[in-house]
């Protein structure tokens, strides 16, 4: 889960939308919702909110799925 998350944060890096070093993930997915250049805010926030729960809850997530939302995901454009 850790590694899809980096992965989504250098993918969005790229796409022009860095994550602060200061933002939470939360605050992060905030920013991005709130940014009108920003397209995909659903998967996104979909993937965030995942990593959010297993790290800091415990949940667990399906990885599997997370993994080929983000495949979609990168197939696009922001």
């Amino acid at each position: 889960m850790e590694r899809l998350y980096q992965k989504l944060l250098a993918w969005l890096g790229q796409q022009g939308f860095p994550k602060a070093p200061s933002q939470t993930p939360w605050e992060y997915a905030q920013t991005l919702t709130q940014n009108p250049d920003f397209s995909q805010a659903s998967p996104v926030s979909t993937i965030i909110q995942a990593y959010m729960g297993w790290r800091y809850g415990g949940q667990p997530q399906n990885l599997e799925a997370l993994q080929q939302q983000f495949k979609d995901l990168t197939r696009q454009r922001c």
